[in-house]
């Protein structure tokens, strides 16, 4: 969608970065939970991304990436909306509509409170007191196709506040509306609500929902859904047929199946857990400049089997250091660092200070861990060995 327009206000400018007012916008504005629009600005020796569109007091403004040229105040522009993805967001934000009521109509008690629009995944915060199950997100889900498949009208009109107080049903909320006139977004006999997005003509023209996901405990919820339900069907498709294929069992004992490793799972780590104080450890002690160091390295133990030993010895204070290193595969083992109190370094700058380790962890001054790429006990040594001197 191509239009001409002329840079009414240059708001900001910060290198390739500016804020401009158009006196003819066509871009819409963040609103509703929904992103603003995107595109392009183009005039004679300029061009710049439009990256969004938002208000400021009462009036849209145009967040800009300069890509050539300098903006400047009442210069003529192309401006270019990607409508596409005001299509994408349109579908999604109607999809959302219809989502969100029929779980609000199905279940007493439960309120949508936010939103948050976007291409690719969408999510409904919501308040209920109940639980949240993968059966009743299969319900709405299905309640959901049928009001799209129906392909019902999508009416979207600008009214008075006054004229708004008197619909019956009217979702709104009256503290968040400042502007005089109200944008009423309503399926005829399904769902009437205040908002400031844009929206698809008709149900039917959102294509479809699928439920990717839920989080969250009672009374707070977070459900995610999606637009693109054939896609997501055939990327989980795609997934699962091998799975199932691999495990040899049909998709109907799957979820069983699943329990049963679980329950397996619980008691190993059960099992672990009585193992703890009874693992002995090859400890290796090295003494550099009057500050001993105590290391271990093993190959595919779980790190849980490994902090009772190490918190036993700093309990004794057996050494100044203590290293421990599991290690997993060829550039991959856990880590555990400790120290004892008395020795003033932080951990977590020795994490900082040698990258070459290819350290991903954290904790405190006296204790990290995590996982690293180098499996060397020398060149861990080596690292150490600054450690101790930076004590003197």
């Amino acid at each position: 969608m191509n239009s001409r327009a002329r840079i009414k206000e240059l708001l900001e400018t910060d290198g390739k970065k500016a804020l401009v007012v158009l006196d003819e916008n066509p871009f819409h504005p963040s609103g509703g939970g929904q992103p603003g629009d995107c595109g392009l600005l183009s005039g004679e020796g300029f061009e710049a991304e439009v990256k969004d569109c938002f208000i400021r007091d009462e009036v849209p403004v145009l967040q800009l990436k300069l890509k050539k040229g300098q903006v400047v105040k009442g210069m003529a522009v192309e401006a270019v909306v990607d409508v596409e993805r005001n299509k994408v967001l349109s579908r999604m934000h109607t999809g959302e509509h219809i989502l969100s009521r029929v779980l609000e109509n199905r279940y007493e008690g439960l309120a949508v409170y936010k939103v948050a629009i976007s291409e690719e995944e969408s999510s409904i915060s919501l308040s209920y007191s109940g639980e949240i199950n993968w059966e009743i997100l299969f319900e709405a889900e299905e309640i959901a196709q049928e009001i799209i498949l129906k392909d019902m009208p999508v009416k979207v009109q600008v009214m008075s506040r006054e004229k708004a107080i008197e619909i019956p049903d009217l979702k709104i909320n009256w503290e968040r509306v400042k502007d005089s006139g109200i944008r009423v977004v309503s399926i005829p006999g399904f769902d009437t609500i205040a908002c400031s997005g844009t929206h698809t003509a008709s149900t039917g023209q959102v294509g479809g929902v699928l439920v990717t996901g839920f989080r969250g405990s009672a009374p707070e919820w977070v459900v995610d859904f999606t637009i693109h339900r054939e896609r997501y069907l055939t990327a989980y498709s795609r997934v699962m047929r091998p799975l199932l294929r691999n495990i040899g069992c049909p998709l109907e004992k799957l979820p069983s199946v699943y329990e049963t490793l679980q329950n397996e799972r619980r008691e190993l780590f059960k099992s672990l857990d009585k193992l703890k104080n009874m693992v002995m450890l090859p400890w290796e002690r090295t003494e550099w400049g009057g500050i001993s160091i105590l290391s271990v390295v093993v190959e595919n133990l779980p790190v849980d089997l490994i902090t009772p030993s190490v918190r036993k010895k700093m309990e004794t204070r057996s050494a100044s250091i203590i290293f421990a290193l599991s290690v997993e595969g060829q550039g991959k083992a856990s880590f555990v660092l400790a120290r004892e109190a008395n020795l003033e370094v932080d951990l977590r700058t020795f994490i900082k200070n040698n990258p070459q380790l290819g350290i991903h962890g954290g904790g405190g001054p006296q204790w990290v861990q995590g996982m690293t790429s180098e499996t060397s006990t020398k060149a861990w040594l080596k690292a150490l060995e600054t450690l101790t001197n930076s004590n003197h």
